[in-house]
């Protein structure tokens, strides 16, 4: 999917999800490679590597292309879904938009039941989107695991690092080579694509 890569690694004691100039890339939205059919738990907990335990207990609102969705094993990952994860949400709306609520009875006209027609075992790719406590929580391993972001978006994010460049950043590579944050500008200027980011901590020499 993605038309160039970079990678970028951290200081080992920094946490990429903390580091507030990759939230708007959290909260917007994001691309991740995965399989048709895989449920969102598979996907989560399989793939991507979350904790199952903080799945059940801390994501408390899951969206499956705008709908609530209380039960993740059942719920079905296709091409272009758009999944939404979230801490509690606030109120009487928090409430009832949670997953496994005891007033989900009333939000049942708009809650995920499922797709039997879900073409199984093709590549497929999933938008991210993650908000409060998830975003700060897993942010980090979704970085670590890669995405892809538009080229556009990848552009706001080198601009938010040059014009604040964070000290922790060791290295950045393009394609593999080794580059600066001064040159990726220009580096990836012509790209009208997608970029896969991948945010990763590294090693610090005695």
């Amino acid at each position: 999917m993605a038309d160039k890569s970079v990678e970028i690694e951290i200081a080992p004691s920094e946490i990429p999800a903390e580091m507030p100039v990759f939230n708007d890339l959290l909260q917007s939205g994001f691309m991740v490679n995965t399989t048709s059919g895989d449920s969102i738990e598979e996907f989560l907990c399989d793939q991507i590597g979350m904790d199952a335990k903080y799945l059940m207990e801390r994501v408390k609102t899951v969206f499956l292309d705008s709908r609530p969705v209380d039960d993740l094993d059942t719920a079905l990952l296709v091409d272009g879904s758009c999944l939404t994860l979230s801490g509690g949400m606030p109120g009487l709306v928090g409430m009832t938009l949670g997953r496994g609520s005891i007033l989900a009875s009333f939000r049942s006209s708009i809650t995920y039941r499922g797709d039997d027609d879900v073409k199984e075992g093709t590549q497929a790719s999933v938008n991210v989107k993650l908000f409060n406590i998830v975003m700060k929580d897993l942010g980090g391993i979704f970085l670590k695991y890669g995405i892809n972001v538009k080229s556009a978006a990848f552009a706001s994010l080198i601009e938010k690092l040059r014009l604040e460049p964070p000290a922790n950043i060791m290295s950045i590579k393009l394609d593999g080579n080794a580059t600066r944050l001064d040159k990726l500008s220009a580096q990836l200027e012509a790209v009208d694509g997608w970029i896969r980011l991948s945010v990763t901590t590294g090693q610090l020499t005695a």
